[in-house]
């Protein structure tokens, strides 16, 4: 039966948490208590967690305690999931109605506590079953803003688990010891949505079923290196029936060839629109012997301890079969010992490709190649040019963005060569296996406009995938074809490892948050932004300048669109330096750093939506050439932005406010934004001879947009 109040009284926690407050500091709270309970529940109020404990978290602390010791409640939203995890010791609710009745006695005992007053908030209740399965989740807002608790809402919801690919593995855990030669079945389903630490190998994906009434079926692929692993699919198409029920499971046999430490790559396509919603890296490992072998059978050596929230990687994509479409050519880039793996699915003029390919380079040759691609358009940016005694700068002009052709041409010699060499680095180096060298050849004939999305689990593989450069023969200032540069051909987007919303922004209204750079050398371009954002019909909010713009990021914003116009610079930890410390400047020499960014935004959830960043400033998108840090993974992967774009290397003012003006107007006529850097790619460098909007990449699929245009195509 539920507690009584008194006994919730006596078993709340006194202690107000913070986000920083760490996990080790949360379980000695509840290690602290003198009688061991049942079920919990945790209360978020403002910035701040007030974790009620009502259940024995001895057994959990013991397991996860020194993986989680050191971290702090910010650092892992799904806290209220994760805590959820251990299965319950005893089962004190047995229907909704007391789940119901307990929720509004821990509200009552919570509200008599000083740190209620003042607050409106949330409680929530997980209610699990004994196997510890999440049924549903009852949440209750109280409180208000006046310094008095108010009363309980009178609505009480009791929410269902949203129909979801759960990618549930069956028959092969994360890291689970294989025998070589013995087969193992590894089963694909839907289930329930599984806590962390129960299920490790779950990846929930929410989706919602077009008809309710209809199935849908899946299509799944498992990968792995053909020289480690013989794969056999028995059944691979996956059929769900709503709400999410599985009708008929994925089947695959497993077998491992020899000893190894690897990753299987599973990917899941709807069948009707063939479009890629998901992909998982599950880790595995081989060996020659069991438990049961004779003692002179070597086996690997035993893995080391991985973190339970990160054994495995995963690439979520919406499943909305009116937004969301296949790629042309989708190349995944998974690490190996001394090589990469590319499993590439490819609508060719001869057909779809499916194959796995080894890349046999390494981290540092690719980390080489991405600094020279970077070095070679950096210096097009400061290309200088003599004429008349007098030296200027034709592609960082002040006044205009268009460059004459007998300047233009040769200036871009060393970056199409640069950007031959890393293509032939990829796909014709001298180990490359024979099929990765054909597909190299049958990219050259894939139409104008194809689309491209290169899928990141290897964090060193992020290299300007629009500099490639795939002419064959020499580069001379005659000879350079504008169409050999991929970014010119190919609307082209990437994806690290996140879990993105649909593409489709449908926030009514639409709102645009701008922040800009108040040094009043920039007036003459970041005014007219202004006035270019006032003319779109939406909600508009501006900030200048250092204050009003640290003001406005801690500020929770609906925001469908962050735009930024300011100075940028990127640090290197080539220099001895961290990447944390790259800076934006929005006054005068005030800089303000990744690291206070950071400082600022983790744990305040200033995004009520998933916002699109884009970050027209110097080295925005520039990733460091030794470890994976930056304004990229800090938007999308720490706050959650839908998608984000910037600049590899210096911007000039005058090409970047021009693109600015470009992009945003685009946008808000209803284009993509895949479409609208591929458009203005192919404007600047055919039209201008300017290179420089090659400078922007995309990291989100490149069908994001407004739900509506927001302005007339004539505007």
């Amino acid at each position: 039966m539920p507690l009584s109040p008194q006994t919730l009284e006596r078993k709340l926690l006194s202690r107000l948490f913070t986000p920083r407050t760490t996990y080790a500091e949360v379980f000695q709270a509840f290690q602290a208590q003198t009688e061991p309970t049942a079920w919990y529940a945790i209360v978020r109020v403002g910035a701040e967690y007030t974790v009620l404990t009502l259940r024995d978290l001895e057994t959990l602390w013991l397991i996860y305690g020194p993986i989680l010791g050191s971290l702090a409640l910010a650092d892992l939203p799904e806290l209220r999931l994760f805590l959820t995890a251990c299965p319950p010791l005893s089962q004190d609710l047995t229907s909704d109605a007391e789940a119901q009745e307990a929720l509004d006695q821990l509200i009552q005992a919570w509200g008599q506590t000083p740190t209620a007053a003042g607050f409106r908030a949330e409680a929530s209740l997980v209610v699990v079953d004994a196997q510890g399965v999440i049924q549903g989740v009852i949440t209750k807002a109280f409180g208000d803003h006046k310094g008095t608790l108010g009363a309980a809402n009178e609505q009480v919801v009791l929410e269902a688990t949203a129909p979801h690919l759960n990618t549930h593995f069956d028959g092969l855990e994360p890291n689970q010891p294989l025998k070589v030669g013995q087969r193992y079945v590894l089963v694909i389903a839907v289930g329930a949505p599984m806590a962390p630490a129960l299920n490790q190998n779950s990846r929930p994906f929410d989706f919602a079923f077009a008809d309710p009434t209809a199935e849908v079926a899946f299509l799944i692929t498992v990968d792995g290196d053909p020289e480690f692993w013989r794969i056999k699919p028995l059944e691979a198409t996956l059929i769900l029936t709503p709400p999410g029920a599985t009708k008929q499971e994925a089947e695959f046999v497993v077998t491992a060839l020899k000893p190894c430490r690897d990753k299987l790559h599973i990917s899941v396509v709807q069948a009707e629109t063939k479009a890629t919603v998901q992909h998982v890296w599950l880790p595995v490992v081989a060996g020659e012997g069991g438990d049961d072998d004779p003692p002179d059978q070597p086996d690997l050596p035993p893995l080391p301890h991985v973190p339970v929230m990160q054994t495995q990687t995963s690439v979520c994509l919406p499943l909305d079969t009116t937004h969301v479409e296949r790629r042309r050519v989708e190349i995944v880039i998974q690490p190996q010992n001394e090589a990469f793996e590319a499993i590439v699915r490819a609508d060719l003029l001869a057909g779809t490709i499916r194959e796995t390919y080894k890349l046999p380079i390494s981290g540092a040759e690719i980390q080489n190649a991405t600094l020279r691609l970077r070095k070679k358009l950096e210096e097009v940016v400061f290309h200088k040019h003599v004429l008349g005694g007098q030296v200027f700068y034709p592609f960082a002009s002040i006044e205009t963005t268009v460059v004459a052709e007998e300047i233009a041409r040769p200036a871009l010699v060393g970056l199409a060569d640069a950007g031959q060499q890393v293509w032939n680095l990829i796909f014709q180096g001298p180990r490359a296996p024979q099929g990765l060298k054909r597909l190299a050849a049958d990219l050259r004939e894939l139409p104008q406009g194809s689309t491209i999305q290169v899928i990141i689990e290897s964090q060193q593989f992020i290299i300007p995938w629009s500099l490639l450069y795939d002419k064959v023969g020499e580069i001379t200032a005659e000879t350079l074809d504008y169409e050999g540069f991929w970014g010119y051909r190919y609307i082209i987007d990437v994806l690290p490892p996140g879990r993105y919303p649909v593409p489709i922004m449908d926030e009514e209204p639409p709102t645009i948050q701008a922040l800009f750079n108040d040094d009043p050398s920039l007036k003459l371009f970041t005014v007219a932004q202004e006035e270019r954002l006032r003319q779109i019909p939406s909600l508009l909010t501006v900030a200048w300048g250092t204050d009003e713009v640290k003001k406005a990021l801690t500020q929770p914003t609906n925001a469908s669109v962050i735009y930024i116009y300011c100075h940028g610079e990127q640090v290197s930890g080539c220099k001895g330096d961290l990447a944390s410390e790259s800076t934006l400047t929005f006054s005068g020499r005030e800089h303000l750093r990744l690291a206070d960014l950071r400082r600022l935004l983790l744990g305040s959830s200033p995004f009520c939506k998933q916002p699109l960043v884009f970050l027209n400033a110097c080295e925005g998108a520039a990733q460091d050439a030794f470890y994976y840090d930056g304004f990229m993974p800090f938007f999308i992967e720490e706050l959650g932005a839908r998608g984000f774009i910037g600049t590899e290397v210096k911007a000039p003012q005058k090409l970047a406010h021009d693109i600015g003006l470009q992009f945003l107007l685009r946008l808000a006529q209803g284009q993509t934004v895949g479409e609208i850097l591929w458009t203005l790619r192919r404007f600047y460098l055919k039209e201008e001879h300017n290179i420089l909007a090659f400078n922007y990449a995309l990291y989100c699929p490149s069908e994001v947009r407004f739900s509506r245009p927001l302005v007339s195509v004539t505007a």
